[in-house]
């Protein structure tokens, strides 16, 4: 789980009318993993962790790691990236 602190960085710089799309990308940008940015918007957004994890699964952020997944095992080119940061 995250801290206190990262949590009270994230709710002060939050906009209450931001996309949920555009949080999880802030997210990614400042290095945080799929799991720590689930964790934060279920700490600060009015949402269940099966909302969370359906829009993680829909939008566009990690998209390419979703791709990478899916595709064959024996492509040596399917690890999955880093978050940027």
């Amino acid at each position: 789980m995250p801290d206190e602190d990262l949590l009270r960085t994230y709710e002060e710089t939050l906009d209450a009318d931001e996309e949920i799309e555009t949080t999880f990308q802030r997210l990614r940008r400042d290095g945080h993993s799929r799991k720590v940015a689930v964790q934060i918007l279920l700490a600060l957004l009015d949402l269940s962790l099966s909302e969370a994890k359906r829009i993680l699964t829909t939008t566009a952020t990690w998209g390419e790691v979703r791709d990478d997944l899916s595709s064959s095992p024996d492509d040596a080119s399917s690890s999955v990236p880093p978050a940027p940061g």
